[in-house]
């Protein structure tokens, strides 16, 4: 800390346990900013992952239904040969 105002009041104990206890206070604002941008990270990671499981399934519900098409006019065209 060393500011030549603050050492007129103080001794120098009192001094190193005032620079302690802002270093202390500036490590715990850190870390709960690193705590909050964490989960702030893990909530987005989590929003990510249900995109992508929500736009597999609907591939796969487009690829069901292609298929199913694709099935119902082979169908016809089998009819359309027995009875032709």
């Amino acid at each position: 800390m060393g500011s030549r105002y603050t050492s007129e009041f103080c001794d120098k104990t009192t001094m190193r346990k005032i620079s302690w206890l802002l270093a202390m206070a500036g490590k715990h604002r850190q870390s709960t900013a690193n705590v909050r941008f964490n989960e702030l990270g893990k909530k987005r990671k989590r929003e990510r992952e249900k995109e992508r499981e929500e736009k597999a399934s609907e591939e796969k519900e487009v690829k069901e239904e292609e298929e199913e098409e694709g099935e119902e006019e082979e169908e016809e065209e089998e009819e359309e040969e027995e009875g032709g």
